[in-house]
Parts: structure tokens; C-alpha cells; sequence
């Protein structure tokens, strides 16, 4: 038996997955097809939503998680704590993405939105969620001074996909 090149290999796979319509980056250079179809895992969010530079908890801000096609999954308050409870979302299954030969991308992503009265709307594009894990998404939102006209917001991503 001979040990194949990365690239070989790499070559390999997406020939497997050359009919599949979907796509996601397992790294800077590799673009690997999946299907959100097939996510039979499941991951969850916590939500921390915060004022002040993080020292007031924002009670009743409106956190919404929504799929990368934008559609709502889960909008939700949070507690006198500026936390949400437990939301339960969809992600690939851990034993799909264990395998070495399986080269599918091992986590979901989601965007968040956090909303509170008087304060800078903010959403955070690409949180990863993985099968069995919680993931913890903080916002720090900026207050809006009485004397803007309000309806500000903010997008943020969370970057680069992991090069696991």
C-alpha cells in the first residue's frame, strides 16, 4: 500500500463529492460539499448580552439565531442576567466528523442577533456550533445617547473557518 500526497488525497475526496450542490471551507485552501440536510447532531448557544463594557447583564434584549440562509431558528429574552437559556440547534454528527478519511466540515454555523431598547443593534455572522457541545456567543452592545436617532446596528464575523 502507498501513502498518499495531500493533494492526492485531498483530490480524492472532492471527486466523491463532486455532485453535491452545497459547499463549506474546511480550511483557507479546501472547499469540501455538505448539505445542512444532513446535520443529525445536535449543538447549543448561550447567549450573554451585556451593557456598560460588559458590566451591566441586559435583561429582555432580544437574541434571534438564524440559519446561513437567514432563516429564523430560534429568537428568544434573556434572563435578569442577560443570558439565554439552552437553544438547541442542528450541526453535523460527531461520528460523521471523527473518521480521518472524512474530510466534511465538523461544526454549523449560525448568525446571532442581539437587540435591547436604547441600545446598538449587533450581530455576529459565522458562530460555529459543534454535535454535544455548548457554545458560548457574549455581545457587548453600545448604548445609543438619547440624542441619536437610534435604529444603529453592527455586523460582526467571526472570521476565518477553523482549520481543524
Amino acid at each position: 500500500m502507498t501513502d498518499k500526497t495531500f493533494d492526492e488525497y485531498l483530490a480524492e475526496m472532492l471527486k466523491m463529492y463532486k455532485n453535491n450542490k452545497s459547499t463549506a471551507t474546511v480550511n483557507a485552501e479546501v472547499t469540501v460539499p455538505i448539505d445542512a440536510a444532513d446535520y443529525t447532531g445536535k449543538g447549543n448557544i448561550i447567549v450573554v448580552v451585556n451593557g456598560g463594557n460588559n458590566a451591566i447583564p441586559l435583561e429582555n434584549a432580544k437574541v434571534t439565531v438564524l440559519s446561513e440562509s437567514g432563516e429564523i431558528i430560534k429568537e428568544m429574552l434573556t434572563d435578569r442576567s442577560g443570558k439565554t437559556g439552552f437553544i438547541e440547534v442542528p450541526t453535523p454528527k460527531r461520528s460523521e466528523t471523527l473518521a480521518p478519511q472524512n474530510a466534511r466540515q465538523v461544526y454549523a454555523f449560525y448568525d446571532v442577533k442581539a437587540e435591547a431598547e436604547n441600545y446598538v443593534t449587533d450581530t455576529i455572522k459565522q458562530v460555529p456550533v459543534f454535535d454535544g457541545i455548548v457554545s458560548i456567543q457574549e455581545f457587548n452592545l453600545v448604548w445609543i445617547p438619547a440624542s441619536s436617532n437610534g435604529g444603529e446596528s453592527v455586523t460582526e464575523n467571526e472570521g476565518n473557518p477553523f482549520n481543524l
